[in-house]
């Protein structure tokens, strides 16, 4: 099942969405630490990860994965391929494909996590509509109108706002910026126990299929880009 309560009937609470962010950072940060030569998925997104009986997360879909077959190089030159809305704009302008691209993926889940919204809206992005509603010196960030109703009952304020920070981090412009997927996972965990949560509660990641889009040419999220894109199919 999806890991959304709209598609799959189930009202996810705060904790259950970290529990769910904890499997799926589990999940990509095998694929690049543990996996020789490491693996980029290319294409996470939520429709990708999926939720077992137990509400583990499992990252689903490796049909547009790519091998790093020169680790030592950093990236892999390659068509751009993957869902508008989580594509890396870096890798989108250099067509140069790293393990951040992920990373900046898998903060735009985390973004839809907090929010239950699809990336793009009518031709708004949410990281781009979060980024300029944040106010740290302001309850909830700023953004409380962003946020999935179920979630403030549940959450604590610290938490929220250090999983904000996270996935803001996370889709930071420059690759440089962003942290690991190991980073992400530790600071998942110490976000978790912060709500006095298990981190060693089983999670596991998993593959399966997905739609990809070649595209070439500017910024991704430009004004104009995102017109085009929702005049579209959105592929989510």
């Amino acid at each position: 099942m999806s890991i959304f309560a709209g598609k799959s009937g189930i009202k996810l609470d705060w904790k259950r969405r970290l529990q769910i962010a904890l499997g799926a950072a589990r999940g990509l940060q095998y694929l690049h630490d543990h996996v020789d030569p490491p693996i980029i998925h290319r294409d996470i997104k939520s429709n990708n990860i999926l939720l077992d009986e137990h509400l583990n997360a499992k990252v689903d879909d490796f049909g547009l994965s790519k091998s790093m077959s020169e680790p030592e190089k950093g990236y892999v030159s390659t068509q751009v391929k993957g869902t508008m809305g989580y594509i890396d704009p870096e890798y989108y302008t250099s067509q140069q494909l790293t393990e951040k691209s992920d990373v900046y993926s898998f903060g735009v889940v985390l973004l839809e996590l907090i929010t239950a919204r699809s990336p793009i809206v009518r031709g708004k992005y949410i990281v781009k509509e979060v980024k300029q509603a944040i106010d740290k010196s302001k309850d909830m960030y700023n953004i409380g109108g962003f946020v999935d109703p179920a979630i403030p009952s549940s959450m604590t304020p610290m938490s929220f706002r250090k999983f904000v920070d996270l996935a803001l981090r996370c889709v930071e412009e420059a690759g440089i910026h962003r942290p690991t997927m190991y980073e992400v996972l530790k600071e998942i965990e110490n976000i978790m126990e912060i709500d006095g949560m298990n981190t060693y509660a089983e999670s596991r990641s998993t593959s399966a299929s997905c739609e990809g889009t070649s595209i070439a040419c500017n910024h991704p999220y430009s004004e104009e880009s995102l017109v085009r894109y929702s005049g579209g199919t959105n592929s989510q």
